[in-house]
């Protein structure tokens, strides 16, 4: 979105687009919740509405450190073509619609191929057709690698490159390092018997390599390297683990009624998690250097 700029006034007083009120499909997901939580303590004068089914790959919690009086959270599903109508009406000003929700993951796509469809296509579809009719001046589409050309598009990415075996030994090493290289003082466990060869999935990519040189050009640079990026990552996890719960996700409502939740962390059941050693799952391909 043009608008967001904080270092190029140029380029935001060149720009004669600001939005107003912006809808953010699945905005309770990792990367839609990271954007709504940054929208909401830099840009306080927008109208921020998130829309999340609240599935497998969401959580509400990712949402409770937005900073914003002017933020309504709704639980829906974009295939609801209904409930769309009635968002759009009810929150009639919208001019911006950032799209994140889809199904993730390849391998629930192989499984559930017609879901993948009914989501990210026709799902799209209905919100894009509402878009058109309550006249939204911006959608932008998030994706992945795996879209074709629609309009502009800026990759997200860097030049470095690491295989999968290389990252489960690297995990390894991180989480038991040779002088703590046991079971919380119990038997001695080699790391190699932490690793797991199995089957490749079906139509398996050998490697990934995205061209962000477009994104560069707008001044985006990595701020953190691959490794303590890594670290911080896993030091998280490690330090959050009642974080995700999932009595808050997995319930749809179909019902075409506008649901507002609203999450009482004090309340949260705490998931039982044991310290027992943990055994990664690579792929037979995946010593291949360009994996």
């Amino acid at each position: 979105m043009n608008h967001f700029c904080e270092n190029d006034d140029d380029i935001c007083q060149k720009n004669s687009y600001h939005p107003k009120s912006i809808l953010i499909t699945g905005g309770a997901g990792f990367i839609g919740s990271h954007l709504t939580v940054y929208l909401s303590k830099h840009y306080k004068t927008y109208r921020l509405i998130v829309l999340d089914k609240l599935d497998y790959c969401s959580n509400l919690l990712n949402l409770s450190s937005v900073e914003h009086d002017n933020y309504r959270f709704c639980k829906g599903n974009i295939l609801d073509s209904v409930l769309l109508d009635r968002l759009f009406t009810e929150e009639s000003n919208i001019d911006t619609v950032i799209h994140f929700a889809a199904s993730t993951h390849v391998d629930n796509s192989f499984e559930s191929s017609i879901n993948f469809t009914e989501n990210n296509i026709l799902g799209t579809h209905y919100l894009l057709e509402c878009s058109r009719r309550h006249r939204v001046q911006r959608f932008i589409y998030i994706s992945t690698d795996e879209v074709g050309i629609v309009g502009e598009i800026y990759n997200i990415g860097t030049d470095f490159e690491i295989s999968n075996i290389q990252v489960a030994q690297t995990l390894i090493d991180i989480l038991y390092p040779d002088d703590k290289n046991n079971n919380n003082g119990g038997d001695h466990v080699s790391k190699s018997n932490m690793l797991e060869y199995v089957q490749d999935r079906p139509f398996n990519d050998q490697r990934y390599h995205l061209n962000s040189s477009k994104l560069a050009e707008l001044g985006w640079t990595q701020q953190v390297d691959w490794y303590h990026g890594l670290r911080q990552t896993l030091d998280w996890y490690l330090n959050n683990r009642n974080y995700w719960n999932n009595n808050n996700n997995n319930s749809n409502n179909n019902n075409n009624s506008i649901q507002t939740i609203e999450v009482d962390s004090n309340n949260i059941d705490k998931l039982k998690l044991n310290n027992s050693i943990c055994k990664l799952s690579i792929s037979a391909s995946a010593s291949s250097p360009n994996h």
